[in-house]
C-alpha cells in the first residue's frame, strides 16, 4: 500500500521535501519520460562534525534579566523581547540591524525573517541578519531561496475584491499595487499592478537562475536573475524541461547546441530511452546501458544525484556511477520500493517493512526494520528518519543506519532537527530536551535548537554546543 509522508519546510529544502514516490504515480523528481528534477542536497547545517566520542560540550551563554529569548527556525539568530520591543540578535545577544527595535519579528521560509516597523511597514532580513528587503512595503512574500517580493498596498475601492486585511498589523481592507522583485537581496524589477495577481502566487516556480511570476491571465511569465523577461510564457507548474526544451527560456537542452550552464538549471542530466544513454546538458554521453538493462528499465523512473543515476522499477532501485558501473541495488523481495529523500550521495528508501540508507559513494546499503505498527513519517537529513505509530501519531521512533530509537513520550518538530541533534518535546508536559541520534540526552529542558547546531535555548538562556 502506498504511504504518504508528512511534509516539512522547507527547507527548505531546502529544507521539498518528504513526498513519497510510489509505483503508478507521477514521479518526483523524475518524470515518466525519463527526464527529472535533481533533488537538492540535504541540508548540512554548519558543516561542523559532532564530537568523535559523541560527548557534546554544553556551555552557558547569553542571558539577561527581563529579556525573553526565542529561536528563529531556519537560522542561527534569536529574537530578543524587552517588553513590547523586539530585536534581532545573534546568539551572543548582540543586537543586529543597528540595534533597531520592531513591532513584530517572525520567521519565514528559506531562513528569511519578516520584520515589521513600529510605523507598520514590513521588510525582510536574511538568515545572517542582513537586511534583504527594506522596510517600506505593506506585505512581503518569500518565493524561493533567491526570490522575494516587496508588495505595495493600496486601499480597496468599493466593490473591489479584498486581498489583504491588515497593513503591518493595522486593520483595513487592501489590494496590491506595484510589486518589487528582489533576487538575492537586490531589487531587479518592478511589476506594475496590472501584471501581478495574488490569486496565482502559489503557482510560481524557480529553476536555476530563472523564476516565473503568474500574471492575472493565469500564465507564468519567466524572468532571469537580473529581472529581464526571457520571452517564455507557460502554464503554471510546467516541468523545467518539456521533453528536452528548457521551459524558462525555450532553449533546446541535452544537445550539442545547448548554451545553458548547470547553475542555470535544476536538472543537469537526461536519460534518453531511445538510445539508452544518459546525457548532460551539452549532449555528452555520460554512459550507455546494455541492451538487457535498457529493457529492464524501459518503464523505470530515473533520478539524478551528485554521484550518479538511480533507475527505479516498482520493487527495485538500481544505482550507477557516471562511468556506467552498477554500484548497488536496493530491493526487498517483491515489496514496492519508495524513495523518501535524496542527497548528493545518500538516498533514504523504504518498503512496507523496512527502511534503507543507500550510500552511492560507498556502494553500501544499510537496512533497518520498521517495527510492527509503525510507518515512515518524515526524513530529517540523509542520516536518519522519523517513524510514527499508526494508531497514535505522537508515538515516534528515530531510525538511523545504526538502528531505531524509541522516543517514548517525546515527539519531534521539523524546526528543531539538526544533522546530528534533535530538540524533542514531551507529548503531555511539552517540556523539551536535546538528544543525539542515539537517543542520549544532551541537555534537559532544551526548548529550541538552532539550524546550525550552534546553540539551544532553555528558560530564556542560550546554551552553546561544541
Amino acid at each position: 500500500m502506498r504511504r504518504s509522508l508528512a511534509l516539512a519546510l522547507a527547507l527548505l529544502m531546502l529544507f521539498s521535501l518528504f513526498a513519497a514516490v510510489g509505483c503508478g504515480g507521477k514521479s518526483e523528481p523524475a518524470s515518466s519520460s525519463g527526464s527529472g528534477k535533481s533533488e537538492p542536497a540535504a541540508p548540512s547545517g554548519s558543516g561542523k562534525k559532532p564530537p568523535a566520542d559523541g560527548n557534546w560540550t554544553v556551555r552557558e551563554g547569553y542571558k539577561k534579566d527581563g529579556v525573553g529569548i526565542s529561536a528563529l527556525p531556519g537560522t542561527s539568530l534569536i529574537k530578543l523581547s524587552e517588553g513590547r520591543e523586539y530585536y534581532l540578535a545573534n546568539y551572543k545577544g548582540e543586537k543586529l540591524l543597528d540595534g533597531k527595535s520592531f513591532r513584530f519579528i517572525s520567521n519565514e521560509d528559506y531562513g528569511y525573517i519578516e520584520l515589521t516597523a513600529k510605523t507598520g511597514e514590513v521588510g525582510l532580513a536574511d538568515a545572517k541578519g542582513k537586511l534583504a528587503v527594506p522596510l517600506r512595503y505593506g506585505a512581503v512574500e518569500v518565493r524561493s531561496e533567491h526570490v522575494v517580493l516587496g508588495i505595495m498596498l493600496r486601499k480597496a475601492n468599493p466593490g473591489e475584491r479584498k486581498e489583504y486585511f491588515e497593513l503591518g498589523g493595522e486593520g483595513g481592507e487592501y489590494v496590491h499595487a506595484d510589486v518589487d522583485i528582489y533576487y538575492d537581496g537586490v531589487k531587479v524589477v518592478t511589476l506594475p499592478e496590472r501584471e501581478y495577481s495574488v490569486g496565482y502566487r502559489h503557482y510560481n516556480e524557480q529553476y536555476g537562475k530563472y523564476f516565473s511570476i503568474v500574471d492575472p491571465t493565469g500564465k507564468a511569465v519567466w524572468f532571469n536573475s537580473k529581472g529581464q523577461k526571457t520571452g517564455a510564457v507557460t502554464s503554471p507548474r510546467d516541468d523545467e524541461f518539456e521533453e528536452t526544451v528548457h521551459t524558462p527560456t525555450g532553449i533546446s537542452a541535452f544537445t550539442a547546441g545547448c548554451t545553458l550552464k548547470e547553475d542555470e538549471t535544476d536538472i543537469h542530466y537526461y536519460y534518453d530511452k531511445k538510445s539508452g544513454s544518459v546525457l548532460n546538458l551539452t549532449g555528452k554521453v555520460m554512459f550507455t546501458l546494455s541492451e538487457a538493462d535498457r529493457e529492464n528499465y524501459r518503464y523505470a523512473d530515473v533520478y539524478y544525484a551528485g554521484n550518479g543515476v538511480c533507475f527505479r522499477n516498482s520493487n527495485k532501485c538500481s544505482f550507477y556511477d557516471w562511468k556506467g558501473n552498477k554500484t548497488m541495488e536496493v530491493a526487498n523481495g517483491e515489496e514496492t520500493v519508495y524513495i523518501a529523500k535524496m542527497g548528493d550521495s545518500v538516498y533514504v528508501l523504504y518498503t512496507d517493512t523496512k527502511v534503507a540508507f543507500a550510500d552511492m559513494a560507498a556502494g553500501k546499503v544499510t537496512w533497518q526494520d520498521i517495527p510492527e505498527g509503525y510507518e515512515l513519517y518524515s526524513t530529517g537529513y540523509e542520516n536518519y528518519c522519523i517513524l510514527k505509530n499508526n494508531d497514535d501519531g505522537k508515538k515516534q521512533m528515530l531510525c538511523t543506519p545504526a538502528g531505531t530509537v524509541d522516543l517514548g513520550e517525546y515527539t519531534t518538530s521539523w524546526s528543531d532537527m539538526g544533522p546530528d541533534l534533535l530538540a524533542v518535546k514531551h507529548r503531555d508536559t511539552h517540556e523539551g530536551k536535546l538528544i543525539d541520534l542515539k537517543g542520549k540526552t544532551i541537555l534537559d529542558g532544551c526548548e529550541a535548537l538552532s539550524t546550525n547546531e550552534d546553540f539551544c535555548i532553555k528558560n530564556d538562556q542560550v546554551f552553546t554546543l561544541e
